[in-house]
Protein backbone atom coordinates (compact mmCIF):
# COMPACT_ATOMS: atom_id res chain seq x y z
CA UNK A 1 0.00 0.00 0.00
CA UNK A 2 1.11 3.54 -0.76
CA UNK A 3 0.08 5.71 2.16
CA UNK A 4 0.16 9.43 2.75
CA UNK A 5 1.99 10.42 5.90
CA UNK A 6 3.07 13.57 7.72
CA UNK A 7 1.01 16.20 9.49
CA UNK A 8 0.31 18.45 6.51
CA UNK A 9 -2.94 18.70 4.58
CA UNK A 10 -1.71 20.28 1.37
CA UNK A 11 -3.76 19.44 -1.70
CA UNK A 12 -1.71 17.54 -4.24
CA UNK A 13 -2.32 14.61 -6.56
CA UNK A 14 -0.08 12.20 -8.47
CA UNK A 15 -0.75 10.17 -11.58
CA UNK A 16 0.69 6.84 -10.48
CA UNK A 17 -0.02 3.63 -12.36
CA UNK A 18 0.67 -0.04 -11.69
CA UNK A 19 0.53 -3.45 -13.35
CA UNK A 20 1.51 -7.02 -12.47
CA UNK A 21 3.39 -8.02 -15.61
CA UNK A 22 5.47 -6.28 -18.22
CA UNK A 23 2.91 -7.12 -20.92
CA UNK A 24 -0.14 -5.93 -18.97
CA UNK A 25 -1.88 -2.61 -19.45
CA UNK A 26 -1.18 0.09 -16.90
CA UNK A 27 -3.89 0.67 -14.27
CA UNK A 28 -4.44 3.98 -12.51
CA UNK A 29 -3.54 3.68 -8.83
CA UNK A 30 -5.91 5.17 -6.26
CA UNK A 31 -3.50 7.51 -4.53
CA UNK A 32 -3.98 8.62 -0.94
CA UNK A 33 -5.21 12.18 -0.39
CA UNK A 34 -5.34 14.64 2.48
CA UNK A 35 -8.75 13.24 3.47
CA UNK A 36 -8.17 9.55 2.63
CA UNK A 37 -4.59 8.86 3.68
CA UNK A 38 -4.53 5.14 2.82
CA UNK A 39 -3.99 4.18 -0.80
CA UNK A 40 -5.07 1.01 -2.55
CA UNK A 41 -3.74 -2.19 -0.91
CA UNK A 42 -2.11 -4.54 -3.42
CA UNK A 43 -1.74 -8.21 -2.46
CA UNK A 44 1.11 -10.37 -3.78
CA UNK A 45 0.02 -13.79 -2.62
CA UNK A 46 2.79 -16.03 -3.93
CA UNK A 47 6.56 -16.07 -3.83
CA UNK A 48 7.84 -14.40 -7.00
CA UNK A 49 4.76 -12.22 -7.53
CA UNK A 50 5.53 -8.64 -8.45
CA UNK A 51 3.94 -5.30 -9.08
CA UNK A 52 5.33 -2.54 -11.30
CA UNK A 53 4.83 1.19 -10.69
CA UNK A 54 5.29 4.27 -12.81
CA UNK A 55 4.58 7.93 -12.24
CA UNK A 56 3.35 10.18 -15.02
CA UNK A 57 4.30 13.33 -13.12
CA UNK A 58 7.83 14.70 -12.73
CA UNK A 59 7.65 14.76 -8.94
CA UNK A 60 6.49 12.43 -6.19
CA UNK A 61 6.04 13.53 -2.59
CA UNK A 62 4.98 17.11 -1.90
CA UNK A 63 7.63 18.08 0.63
CA UNK A 64 10.13 16.48 3.00
CA UNK A 65 8.46 16.97 6.36
CA UNK A 66 4.68 17.30 6.35
CA UNK A 67 3.30 15.74 3.16
CA UNK A 68 4.85 12.61 1.70
CA UNK A 69 4.04 9.15 0.34
CA UNK A 70 5.33 5.97 1.94
CA UNK A 71 5.13 2.32 0.97
CA UNK A 72 3.79 0.19 3.80
CA UNK A 73 4.47 -3.50 3.27
CA UNK A 74 4.42 -6.86 5.01
CA UNK A 75 6.12 -10.16 4.18
CA UNK A 76 9.43 -10.15 2.29
CA UNK A 77 9.80 -7.61 -0.49
CA UNK A 78 12.62 -6.92 -2.93
CA UNK A 79 12.56 -3.47 -4.50
CA UNK A 80 13.80 -3.79 -8.09
CA UNK A 81 13.97 -1.49 -11.08
CA UNK A 82 15.05 2.13 -11.09
CA UNK A 83 13.89 4.76 -8.65
CA UNK A 84 13.47 7.22 -11.52
CA UNK A 85 10.25 5.46 -12.52
CA UNK A 86 8.68 7.19 -9.53
CA UNK A 87 9.77 10.60 -10.76
CA UNK A 88 8.84 10.49 -14.40
CA UNK A 89 9.09 7.27 -16.38
CA UNK A 90 9.95 9.16 -19.59
CA UNK A 91 12.88 11.06 -18.12
CA UNK A 92 16.11 9.23 -17.29
CA UNK A 93 17.52 12.43 -15.79
CA UNK A 94 15.09 12.79 -12.93
CA UNK A 95 14.42 16.09 -11.18
CA UNK A 96 12.46 15.77 -7.96
CA UNK A 97 10.41 18.20 -5.98
CA UNK A 98 11.12 18.91 -2.33
CA UNK A 99 11.13 15.62 -0.47
CA UNK A 100 10.86 13.57 -3.65
CA UNK A 101 11.53 10.19 -2.00
CA UNK A 102 11.63 11.26 1.63
CA UNK A 103 10.40 8.50 3.98
CA UNK A 104 9.47 6.33 0.97
CA UNK A 105 10.28 2.97 2.63
CA UNK A 106 10.58 4.11 6.25
CA UNK A 107 9.94 1.49 8.95
CA UNK A 108 9.48 -1.35 6.48
CA UNK A 109 10.76 -4.54 8.10
CA UNK A 110 9.68 -6.36 4.92
CA UNK A 111 12.15 -4.59 2.63
CA UNK A 112 15.21 -6.71 1.74
CA UNK A 113 16.77 -4.71 -1.13
CA UNK A 114 16.86 -1.13 -2.33
CA UNK A 115 15.96 -0.07 -5.90
CA UNK A 116 18.56 0.98 -8.43
CA UNK A 117 19.88 4.53 -8.35
CA UNK A 118 22.65 4.01 -10.91
CA UNK A 119 21.82 6.70 -13.44
CA UNK A 120 22.61 10.32 -12.78
CA UNK A 121 19.79 11.81 -10.73
CA UNK A 122 19.63 15.58 -10.53
CA UNK A 123 18.42 16.66 -7.11
CA UNK A 124 17.66 20.37 -7.03
CA UNK A 125 15.35 20.48 -4.04
CA UNK A 126 15.32 19.80 -0.33
CA UNK A 127 15.26 16.46 1.48
CA UNK A 128 14.93 14.27 -1.61
CA UNK A 129 16.07 11.04 0.06
CA UNK A 130 15.69 12.10 3.66
CA UNK A 131 14.78 9.12 5.88
CA UNK A 132 14.15 7.11 2.69
CA UNK A 133 15.11 3.73 4.22
CA UNK A 134 15.04 4.76 7.86
CA UNK A 135 14.62 1.75 10.19
CA UNK A 136 14.43 -0.81 7.38
CA UNK A 137 16.07 -3.26 9.73
CA UNK A 138 16.18 -6.17 7.25
CA UNK A 139 17.51 -4.20 4.28
CA UNK A 140 20.75 -5.85 3.17
CA UNK A 141 21.16 -5.60 -0.62
CA UNK A 142 22.66 -2.22 -1.55
CA UNK A 143 24.22 -3.12 -4.89
CA UNK A 144 23.69 0.16 -6.63
CA UNK A 145 25.44 3.46 -7.21
CA UNK A 146 24.02 6.73 -5.98
CA UNK A 147 25.01 9.42 -8.46
CA UNK A 148 23.75 12.83 -7.49
CA UNK A 149 24.38 16.48 -8.29
CA UNK A 150 22.64 19.35 -6.55
CA UNK A 151 22.92 23.11 -6.74
CA UNK A 152 20.94 24.29 -3.71
CA UNK A 153 19.26 21.33 -2.02
CA UNK A 154 19.65 20.72 1.72
CA UNK A 155 19.22 17.53 3.78
CA UNK A 156 19.27 15.53 0.56
CA UNK A 157 20.42 12.23 2.10
CA UNK A 158 20.10 12.98 5.79
CA UNK A 159 19.13 9.91 7.83
CA UNK A 160 18.67 7.97 4.59
CA UNK A 161 19.75 4.59 6.02
CA UNK A 162 19.33 5.31 9.72
CA UNK A 163 19.02 2.14 11.80
CA UNK A 164 19.43 -0.15 8.78
CA UNK A 165 20.99 -2.80 10.99
CA UNK A 166 21.78 -5.37 8.31
CA UNK A 167 23.63 -3.25 5.75
CA UNK A 168 27.21 -4.56 5.34
CA UNK A 169 28.39 -2.26 2.55
CA UNK A 170 27.10 1.14 1.53
CA UNK A 171 25.88 1.77 -1.99
CA UNK A 172 28.65 3.20 -4.14
CA UNK A 173 28.43 6.91 -3.32
CA UNK A 174 29.30 9.37 -6.07
CA UNK A 175 27.81 12.62 -4.85
CA UNK A 176 28.88 16.12 -5.87
CA UNK A 177 28.60 18.57 -2.97
CA UNK A 178 28.21 22.33 -3.23
CA UNK A 179 28.73 24.87 -0.47
CA UNK A 180 24.94 25.37 -0.25
CA UNK A 181 24.15 21.69 0.39
CA UNK A 182 23.90 21.91 4.16
CA UNK A 183 23.05 18.69 6.03
CA UNK A 184 23.53 16.77 2.79
CA UNK A 185 24.59 13.48 4.45
CA UNK A 186 23.84 14.21 8.08
CA UNK A 187 23.24 10.95 10.00
CA UNK A 188 23.11 9.09 6.68
CA UNK A 189 24.20 5.74 8.19
CA UNK A 190 23.29 6.52 11.79
CA UNK A 191 23.71 3.40 13.94
CA UNK A 192 23.99 0.97 11.04
CA UNK A 193 25.56 -1.41 13.51
CA UNK A 194 26.68 -4.06 10.99
CA UNK A 195 28.05 -1.67 8.38
CA UNK A 196 31.68 -2.52 7.60
CA UNK A 197 32.60 -0.74 4.39
CA UNK A 198 31.98 2.65 2.84
CA UNK A 199 32.16 2.56 -0.98
CA UNK A 200 32.64 5.56 -3.24
CA UNK A 201 33.92 9.09 -2.77
CA UNK A 202 32.86 12.64 -2.11
CA UNK A 203 33.19 15.19 -4.90
CA UNK A 204 33.35 18.76 -3.62
CA UNK A 205 32.54 21.57 -6.03
CA UNK A 206 34.89 24.30 -4.81
CA UNK A 207 36.70 24.29 -1.46
CA UNK A 208 33.90 24.90 1.07
CA UNK A 209 32.39 21.95 2.94
CA UNK A 210 28.85 23.02 3.87
CA UNK A 211 27.44 23.11 7.35
CA UNK A 212 26.52 19.72 8.84
CA UNK A 213 27.54 18.04 5.60
CA UNK A 214 28.80 14.87 7.32
CA UNK A 215 27.51 15.48 10.85
CA UNK A 216 26.82 12.15 12.53
CA UNK A 217 27.17 10.35 9.21
CA UNK A 218 28.56 7.12 10.70
CA UNK A 219 27.80 7.65 14.37
CA UNK A 220 27.38 4.33 16.14
CA UNK A 221 28.60 2.21 13.20
CA UNK A 222 30.41 -0.08 15.60
CA UNK A 223 31.69 -2.47 12.90
CA UNK A 224 32.90 0.09 10.36
CA UNK A 225 36.48 -0.70 9.26
CA UNK A 226 36.65 0.97 5.82
CA UNK A 227 35.80 4.70 6.03
CA UNK A 228 35.84 7.21 3.15
CA UNK A 229 39.42 7.78 2.01
CA UNK A 230 39.29 11.59 1.99
CA UNK A 231 37.33 14.34 3.71
CA UNK A 232 37.61 17.04 1.02
CA UNK A 233 37.77 20.81 1.08
CA UNK A 234 39.75 23.63 2.59
CA UNK A 235 37.11 25.50 4.60
CA UNK A 236 34.59 23.79 6.87
CA UNK A 237 31.36 25.48 7.89
CA UNK A 238 29.59 24.90 11.21
CA UNK A 239 29.18 21.28 12.35
CA UNK A 240 30.59 20.03 9.03
CA UNK A 241 32.09 16.83 10.52
CA UNK A 242 30.48 16.98 13.95
CA UNK A 243 30.37 13.43 15.41
CA UNK A 244 31.02 11.97 11.98
CA UNK A 245 32.61 8.76 13.32
CA UNK A 246 31.62 9.01 16.96
CA UNK A 247 31.54 5.58 18.62
CA UNK A 248 32.90 3.72 15.58
CA UNK A 249 34.69 1.41 17.98
CA UNK A 250 36.20 -0.84 15.26
CA UNK A 251 37.55 1.93 13.02
CA UNK A 252 41.30 1.23 12.56
CA UNK A 253 42.39 4.53 10.96
CA UNK A 254 41.11 7.97 10.04
CA UNK A 255 40.55 9.35 6.54
CA UNK A 256 42.84 11.97 5.10
CA UNK A 257 41.36 15.30 6.20
CA UNK A 258 42.11 18.10 3.75
CA UNK A 259 40.27 20.82 5.69
CA UNK A 260 42.50 23.59 7.07
CA UNK A 261 40.14 26.38 8.12
CA UNK A 262 37.29 25.77 10.57
CA UNK A 263 35.03 28.74 10.03
CA UNK A 264 31.95 27.80 12.07
CA UNK A 265 31.14 26.13 15.37
CA UNK A 266 31.90 22.51 16.29
CA UNK A 267 33.38 21.51 12.94
CA UNK A 268 35.30 18.48 14.34
CA UNK A 269 33.41 18.14 17.62
CA UNK A 270 33.48 14.47 18.82
CA UNK A 271 34.54 13.50 15.28
CA UNK A 272 36.43 10.33 16.31
CA UNK A 273 35.44 10.06 19.95
CA UNK A 274 35.45 6.47 21.26
CA UNK A 275 37.14 5.08 18.14
CA UNK A 276 39.08 2.62 20.25
CA UNK A 277 41.03 0.83 17.50
CA UNK A 278 42.77 3.86 15.98
CA UNK A 279 46.47 3.45 16.72
CA UNK A 280 48.18 5.91 14.42
CA UNK A 281 47.30 9.04 12.47
CA UNK A 282 49.32 8.57 9.30
CA UNK A 283 48.07 11.64 7.43
CA UNK A 284 47.26 14.16 10.13
CA UNK A 285 45.06 17.17 9.43
CA UNK A 286 46.65 20.61 9.38
CA UNK A 287 44.27 22.92 11.22
CA UNK A 288 45.59 26.40 10.50
CA UNK A 289 42.70 28.64 11.53
CA UNK A 290 39.62 28.38 13.74
CA UNK A 291 36.75 30.85 14.03
CA UNK A 292 34.01 29.08 16.02
CA UNK A 293 33.54 27.47 19.42
CA UNK A 294 34.22 23.80 20.30
CA UNK A 295 36.01 23.29 16.97
CA UNK A 296 38.09 20.22 17.97
CA UNK A 297 36.56 19.58 21.34
CA UNK A 298 36.50 15.85 22.21
CA UNK A 299 37.79 15.04 18.72
CA UNK A 300 39.78 11.96 19.82
CA UNK A 301 38.40 11.51 23.31
CA UNK A 302 38.82 7.95 24.64
CA UNK A 303 40.72 6.70 21.59
CA UNK A 304 42.47 4.29 23.92
CA UNK A 305 44.96 2.82 21.42
CA UNK A 306 46.02 6.08 19.77
CA UNK A 307 49.79 6.52 20.12
CA UNK A 308 50.55 9.73 18.25
CA UNK A 309 48.88 13.11 18.15
CA UNK A 310 49.77 15.77 15.56
CA UNK A 311 50.84 19.39 15.38
CA UNK A 312 48.24 22.11 15.97
CA UNK A 313 49.63 25.21 14.20
CA UNK A 314 46.69 27.59 14.75
CA UNK A 315 47.98 30.74 16.45
CA UNK A 316 44.56 32.03 17.49
CA UNK A 317 42.40 29.96 19.80
CA UNK A 318 38.63 30.04 20.26
CA UNK A 319 36.51 29.12 23.29
CA UNK A 320 36.62 25.37 24.02
CA UNK A 321 38.59 24.78 20.80
CA UNK A 322 40.73 21.88 22.12
CA UNK A 323 38.71 20.99 25.21
CA UNK A 324 38.96 17.21 25.88
CA UNK A 325 40.61 16.75 22.49
CA UNK A 326 42.78 13.79 23.61
CA UNK A 327 41.22 13.13 27.00
CA UNK A 328 41.43 9.46 27.91
CA UNK A 329 43.94 8.49 25.19
CA UNK A 330 45.72 6.21 27.64
CA UNK A 331 48.31 4.95 25.11
CA UNK A 332 49.23 8.34 23.71
CA UNK A 333 53.02 8.60 23.71
CA UNK A 334 53.63 11.48 21.36
CA UNK A 335 51.59 14.66 21.66
CA UNK A 336 52.03 17.82 19.63
CA UNK A 337 55.40 19.45 20.28
CA UNK A 338 54.17 23.03 20.64
CA UNK A 339 50.98 25.01 21.14
CA UNK A 340 51.87 28.32 19.43
CA UNK A 341 48.92 30.53 20.40
CA UNK A 342 49.98 33.68 22.26
CA UNK A 343 46.59 34.21 23.93
CA UNK A 344 44.17 31.54 25.16
CA UNK A 345 40.43 31.91 24.79
CA UNK A 346 38.02 30.67 27.44
CA UNK A 347 38.47 26.96 28.21
CA UNK A 348 40.77 26.55 25.18
CA UNK A 349 42.98 23.75 26.63
CA UNK A 350 40.62 22.51 29.35
CA UNK A 351 41.07 18.72 29.88
CA UNK A 352 43.02 18.58 26.63
CA UNK A 353 45.42 15.78 27.62
CA UNK A 354 43.72 14.61 30.78
CA UNK A 355 44.15 10.89 31.56
CA UNK A 356 46.88 10.41 28.92
CA UNK A 357 48.73 8.09 31.28
CA UNK A 358 51.60 7.25 28.89
CA UNK A 359 52.39 10.78 27.73
CA UNK A 360 55.84 11.82 28.99
CA UNK A 361 56.40 15.31 27.58
CA UNK A 362 53.84 18.07 27.44
CA UNK A 363 53.70 20.39 24.43
CA UNK A 364 55.47 23.70 24.82
CA UNK A 365 52.87 26.29 25.82
CA UNK A 366 53.58 29.64 24.14
CA UNK A 367 50.62 31.51 25.61
CA UNK A 368 51.42 34.61 27.63
CA UNK A 369 47.86 35.68 28.44
CA UNK A 370 44.56 33.89 28.86
CA UNK A 371 40.85 34.15 29.49
CA UNK A 372 38.73 32.10 31.89
CA UNK A 373 39.75 28.57 32.90
CA UNK A 374 41.80 28.06 29.76
CA UNK A 375 44.04 25.26 31.16
CA UNK A 376 41.87 23.60 33.81
CA UNK A 377 42.99 19.97 34.37
CA UNK A 378 44.98 20.07 31.16
CA UNK A 379 47.42 17.31 32.25
CA UNK A 380 45.54 15.80 35.18
CA UNK A 381 46.44 12.13 35.85
CA UNK A 382 49.24 12.14 33.26
CA UNK A 383 51.52 10.36 35.69
CA UNK A 384 54.43 10.00 33.26
CA UNK A 385 54.71 13.65 32.26
CA UNK A 386 58.04 14.90 33.56
CA UNK A 387 58.70 18.03 31.52
CA UNK A 388 56.61 21.16 30.92
CA UNK A 389 57.72 24.41 29.27
CA UNK A 390 55.62 27.58 29.47
CA UNK A 391 55.99 31.19 28.35
CA UNK A 392 53.60 33.06 30.64
CA UNK A 393 55.05 35.32 33.34
CA UNK A 394 52.20 35.38 35.84
CA UNK A 395 49.69 32.86 37.12
CA UNK A 396 46.57 34.96 37.04
CA UNK A 397 43.37 33.73 38.74
CA UNK A 398 43.82 30.27 40.26
CA UNK A 399 40.86 28.92 38.29
CA UNK A 400 42.79 29.30 35.02
CA UNK A 401 45.13 26.43 35.89
CA UNK A 402 43.02 24.58 38.43
CA UNK A 403 44.43 21.05 38.97
CA UNK A 404 46.26 21.28 35.66
CA UNK A 405 49.23 19.19 36.92
CA UNK A 406 47.44 17.00 39.47
CA UNK A 407 48.93 13.48 39.49
CA UNK A 408 51.73 14.13 37.01
CA UNK A 409 55.13 12.49 37.62
CA UNK A 410 56.55 12.95 41.12
CA UNK A 411 59.77 14.33 39.62
CA UNK A 412 60.47 16.40 36.55
CA UNK A 413 61.53 19.72 35.06
CA UNK A 414 59.45 22.89 34.80
CA UNK A 415 60.87 25.42 32.31
CA UNK A 416 59.55 28.97 32.54
CA UNK A 417 60.46 32.68 32.20
CA UNK A 418 62.50 34.18 35.01
CA UNK A 419 59.62 36.52 35.91
CA UNK A 420 57.12 33.72 36.72
CA UNK A 421 56.60 33.48 40.50
CA UNK A 422 57.49 30.15 42.08
CA UNK A 423 54.19 28.78 43.33
CA UNK A 424 53.97 25.07 44.03
CA UNK A 425 51.05 22.66 43.96
CA UNK A 426 48.50 21.04 41.66
CA UNK A 427 47.43 24.46 40.32
CA UNK A 428 50.91 25.75 39.52
CA UNK A 429 54.37 24.11 39.50
CA UNK A 430 54.42 20.43 40.53
CA UNK A 431 55.95 19.74 43.91
CA UNK A 432 59.50 18.35 43.86
CA UNK A 433 60.13 19.34 40.23
CA UNK A 434 63.25 21.34 39.43
CA UNK A 435 62.74 24.75 37.86
CA UNK A 436 64.77 25.94 34.89
CA UNK A 437 64.37 29.59 33.93
CA UNK A 438 65.05 31.48 30.72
Amino acid sequence: MLARRGIGNSVFTRRIQYKFDINDEWIDYECPTANNREGLTITLANKGDKVLFQNLDNNFSYDYSNNYFRFEMTGKIYARGHINSLINYTNSLGTTSNGGFAYLFQNNDALLSMPLMDDIILYNYHGCCRFMFDSCINLRETNTTINAISTTGVSLFSNMFRYCNNIIKTPIINITINSTNSNIMENMFYYCINLKEFRGKFNLNGNILPSQAFAGMFIGCVNLVVPPSIIPGKIALSYACNQMFNNCVSLPYIPKIELEILSGNQCFYFMFADCREIKEIKEPPVIKEMYGTYECSCMFQRCYKLKNAFELPATITQPWCYQNMFNGCTNLISGCSILPANHLANYAYMYMFQNCTNLEQAPEICAETWDTQSMVQMFTNDNKINKIKVHFTEWGPEANTSLWVQNVSTSGEFICPSALPEVRGNNNIPNNWIITRF
